[in-house]
């Protein structure tokens, strides 16, 4: 009896956008995602991170290499972030699948220095931002 082959295509043709896709699980979706004949679009807040993904995305997936794109949106600046999501889907177009992966260091600061600026910012990657990938 063979294994059953239930997930081996439903990615092929798709267009995926990895939301935090240069490094640790984003970087592994964005492989899964092309090993499965995806179209996969990157982002990440650094173009040199971008840029250093990419590379090794073609470089792993070369026959892909067409179906590989990435594009810089920050996201931990409250003063850019709906113009730079805006700009990043301008960028992309329509999407049929969106995984959100972006983090930023995990901010732990003492009690006493904790103010509503600062736990503000150290949850604006992790959840605030996320709000603005779900769909309407």
């Amino acid at each position: 009896m063979t294994d059953q082959q239930k997930y081996t295509q439903k990615l092929q043709g798709a267009h995926v956008l990895v939301v935090g896709g240069t490094a640790g699980i984003g970087f592994g979706v964005a492989e899964a995602a092309l090993e499965h004949g995806a179209r996969v679009k990157i982002s990440s807040s650094q173009e040199s991170r971008v840029k250093d993904a990419i590379s090794r995305l073609q470089k792993a997936y070369p026959s892909a290499s067409s179906k590989i794109e990435g594009h810089v949106c920050n996201l931990a600046d409250e003063n850019t972030i709906e113009s730079d999501v805006e700009a990043l889907f301008n960028k992309v177009g329509t999407v049929d699948h969106i995984v959100y992966t972006a983090g930023d260091r995990l901010a732990t600061i003492p009690l006493e220095e904790a103010t509503m600026a600062k736990m503000k910012q150290a949850g604006m990657v992790r959840t605030l931002c996320a709000q603005l990938f779900e769909p309407n």
